[in-house]
């Protein structure tokens, strides 16, 4: 069960789910209704069982995204997913049709509601919430993340630096490390890096990694996410 919340948990978090003077900023949503982002999303699950064997999942696809609106410091989002592939193994692609979803974030960066065309609402995932206060490269900041029923995660104490200030794609962006200490049995691990436009707040570049083991199963999870325009 831990190994098909991991996997929806990866794709929904890619719907969702951060130069050169030494200036402090306080990272929030700042975006145009009408805006629009196109990205590359793809989720790699190496599961090893106990007797050695071991299967790839590899999830592949295109996501969309339109900001709708903006009412009192909440964005509501049009998403589409597209270019859904799965394979299994050495198997052929499987082609998924495309998913219609509305997102609603506040512009601290949490979100509040996701719902699939076809299916309802569906959970939400962990969201990067930003600091209340102006950080800049060095900075250093926890947070606690409550027990996620999506994807099974217990509750985590995660921890988040600044990294680096780079320009990615013509956009100045703070590079955001995460990671958090080993679940209270040692069976979850989760790090990795987020890309945020400082300018208005959006993450442009995510790349995680998740290493669950579960009744002696052990599953790691590659999920990378990076805007095309």
């Amino acid at each position: 069960m831990h190994r098909v919340r991991l996997i929806i948990a990866g794709v929904l978090l890619g719907i969702i789910a951060s130069a050169s003077t030494q200036e402090a900023h306080v990272l929030r949503l700042q975006l145009d209704v009408g805006q629009k982002f196109l990205f590359s999303f793809s989720q790699l699950n190496q599961t090893t069982m106990e007797d050695g064997q071991t299967v790839d999942v590899k999830v592949q696809m295109e996501i969309s995204m339109l900001v709708k609106s903006k009412a009192k410091e909440i964005y509501t989002f049009d998403s589409k997913i597209s270019e859904i592939k799965t394979q299994i193994g050495d198997g052929d692609a499987i082609v998924s049709p495309d998913r219609e979803v509305e997102l609603k974030q506040k512009v601290t960066g949490e979100i509040l509601s996701m719902v699939v065309k076809g299916m309802g609402e569906v959970g939400v995932p962990t969201s990067f919430i930003y600091p209340n206060i102006a950080v800049d490269v060095g900075d250093r900041w926890t947070r606690t993340e409550p027990e996620s029923f999506l994807t099974g995660v217990p509750e985590l104490k995660m921890n988040f630096e600044i990294l680096d200030k780079v320009n990615y794609k013509g956009r100045e962006v703070f590079v955001i490390g995460h990671y958090q200490d080993p679940s209270a049995d040692g069976s979850l691990r989760v790090n990795g890096t987020t890309y945020i436009d400082i300018k208005n707040g959006m993450a442009l570049k995510l790349d995680t990694r998740m290493s669950m083991t579960d009744e002696g199963v052990t599953t790691n999870v590659s999920i990378k996410q990076e805007l095309i325009k």
